[in-house]
């Protein structure tokens, strides 16, 4: 699903992960015509890692995309105070570099190449 940038800006009416992310892909209605812009995928990665029993103590985020946004904030909600990005171009992290800042979680950013981590989400 696309997601939307202008939903999530602060005070564009939306959600703290919304805001964080810098992205929603999800409008819910408030009542009296409003909606509240919100970002599913960090719900639906924290899902996963919490099925899946993953608890990594390091993690190399491949990819500089709309979802690594989302992951870079679910693993802050986790407690991540930083990871590890491999992006082809690095110069195309600058949104991912914003969404760190924002969520609070250093990005180390690197070509792509080997990881030594414990968990390493494709994006």
């Amino acid at each position: 699903m696309p997601l939307e940038a202008s939903g999530a800006r602060p005070g564009g009416g939306g959600g703290e992960r919304a805001s964080q992310a810098g992205a929603a892909n999800t409008l819910l209605p408030m009542g009296s015509g409003s909606w509240r812009a919100d970002n599913t995928d960090v719900a639906g990665i924290l899902g996963a890692l919490a099925e899946g029993e993953v608890s990594p103590s390091s993690v190399a985020l491949l990819g500089a995309g709309g979802t690594a946004s989302a992951g870079l904030v679910a693993l802050r909600e986790l407690g991540m105070a930083s990871c590890l990005v491999l992006a082809r171009d690095p110069a195309r992290t600058g949104q991912l570099r914003a969404t760190a800042e924002r969520a609070g979680c250093a990005d180390r950013r690197a070509r792509a190449s080997t990881p030594s981590t414990s968990y390493a989400p494709s994006t």
